[in-house]
Formats: structure tokens, C-alpha cells, sequence
């Protein structure tokens, strides 16, 4: 069997969702850390980025990116996506207004003061977490039909680097 390859920077970064995904479907993998630009260069050279960007996933004979696409690949593979069309329509929308708060602790990083990224997550979760309580509610246990999807995935991703930057913040949440 061929190795399963994840290139990209050390750290968490764009593909932190993609590895939740890879444990989500049982498949071991080799992180491959791209650390100077020498090897980013060399990556770039093998051809392997289809865009010449990171991450890069090899997979199935594939070098894939784009971490949405990359996600979404594996949640097909592993019967993530629901079991209707209708399912795969809230995987879908309920990705993108996760990767619409995800920005929030992604930039944290940048902000001139922790107070300052603490307050911009707490406004994010302000924003969303009631959409995100509401469709638990409306669904029970999961995001999506009766069982893990990777809806579920990327929201407790992305729940978990929020946390990461303000350790109560789910305090009193229905999303703890």
C-alpha cells in the first residue's frame, strides 16, 4: 500500500482539518513538514502542488490541494457526506459558515494583543454559535443525519483552535 503524504508547515494551518479527516476515516498517514524554503521549492518542483500551493495531500495515486476539496474528497471516501442529497447540501453550507468563523482564530495569531484575539473570538462565536445551537437542535447529536459527518468534523476543528485561544469560551454552550 502506498503511503499517504500530508506536506505543509509545521503547525496546524489549512490542514489541520484535513488530518481530523484522514483519523475521521481510519487512515494512517506520514506528515510531512516542509520547513525551509529550499524544500518548499523542491515540492514545487516535483510537480506534486497541482497549484503549486500547500497543503498537498498524496492519496489514492493523487496529489490533491485545496483543504475544502482535500476535506471533502475524504468525507466522500469515507461516507462523511451524508446519506442524501439533502445531507451533502447542509455538509456544505454548514463548511463554509465554519470556515467563515475559522478565520477569526486563524488570524488571532496576527492581532496586536491576546485581549484583542480573545474579543474577536468571542464576537465570532457570538455570531455563529447560535446558528451552530440551533441546528443541534434542531438535528440532536449531530450537524447532519443520524451520524458523523464531516460537518461535524470541521466544526469541532475549528471549535477546538477557538478554544485553544480562549480556554472557557464554550462555557454554558450546547457546543461544548
Amino acid at each position: 500500500m502506498t503511503v499517504v503524504k500530508l506536506h505543509y508547515f509545521k503547525g496546524r494551518g489549512r490542514a489541520e482539518t484535513t488530518r481530523w479527516m484522514l483519523a475521521a476515516n481510519q487512515i494512517d498517514f506520514l506528515n510531512v513538514p516542509v520547513t525551509t524554503a529550499q524544500e518548499l521549492a523542491a515540492l514545487r518542483e516535483s510537480g506534486k502542488p497541482p497549484f503549486g500551493q500547500m497543503p498537498v495531500l498524496e492519496i489514492d495515486g493523487l496529489c490533491l490541494s485545496q483543504s475544502s476539496a482535500m476535506v471533502r474528497y475524504l468525507a466522500r471516501k469515507g461516507g462523511f457526506y451524508g446519506s442524501a442529497d439533502i445531507d451533502a447540501l447542509w455538509c456544505d453550507m454548514l463548511a463554509g459558515v465554519v470556515a467563515d468563523f475559522a478565520e477569526v482564530p486563524i488570524a488571532a495569531a496576527f492581532q496586536p494583543t491576546l485581549a484583542h484575539a480573545e474579543a474577536n473570538i468571542r464576537a465570532a462565536l457570538g455570531k455563529f454559535g447560535p446558528h451552530f445551537e440551533n441546528r443541534l437542535a434542531v438535528n440532536g447529536d449531530w450537524l447532519v443525519g443520524s451520524k458523523l459527518s464531516f460537518a461535524d468534523v470541521v466544526m469541532a476543528e475549528a471549535m477546538t483552535h477557538a478554544v485553544e485561544w480562549v480556554p472557557d469560551l464554550l462555557a454554558g454552550s450546547a457546543l461544548a
